[in-house]
């Protein structure tokens, strides 16, 4: 019966620990931490999608997101501040944040294959220079909620 009880706790921290990682909707590379990669739902009509996330780097060293590639989009494109297309990459400053959020920087989903629709998960590779390639999964919402923090990225 003892074995039992501890088996059974196991298996429920187990449990949990998986919904936690689940509902957090972050990813973890080397030094790196994506947090809550998201982005808009489209009309029918449009070729075109936007996202965004935040990176935040606890090292000593800047690293670079060099490019996103994706199943669902044949060309992805970064574009800093300005709105201007980042051929080099964005720099994701050491002990610092790299935001891409509405109104920022963001991501460009161009030619996508089927317009994102409400709740579907997109998958992407995250590029970079130092860390290397991480599979995300972007989750599609409605503009105009918040931050990406503030609005359920549960899987």
């Amino acid at each position: 019966m003892k074995y039992s009880i501890k088996l059974l706790f196991a298996y429920a921290i187990m449990t949990m620990a998986g919904v936690t990682a689940a509902f957090s909707h972050g990813y973890t590379i080397g030094q790196l931490e994506i947090g809550h990669p998201y982005a808009f739902v489209m009309h029918a009509d449009e070729e075109t999608g936007i996202g965004f996330l935040n990176i935040t780097n606890s090292g000593k060293n800047d690293d670079r997101l060099i490019g996103i590639s994706s199943p669902s989009a044949q060309a992805i494109i970064l574009q800093d501040v300005h709105h201007q297309e980042a051929p080099q990459g964005l720099i994701v400053p050491a002990g610092d944040v790299l935001t891409l959020q509405p109104g920022g920087g963001h991501i460009v989903f161009q030619h996508v294959h089927a317009p994102f629709k409400l709740g579907d998960h997109i998958p992407g590779t995250l590029h970079f220079e130092q860390a290397g390639d991480i599979e995300v999964e972007f989750k599609i919402s409605l503009p105009g909620l918040g931050s990406a923090t503030q609005q359920d990225h549960s899987h």
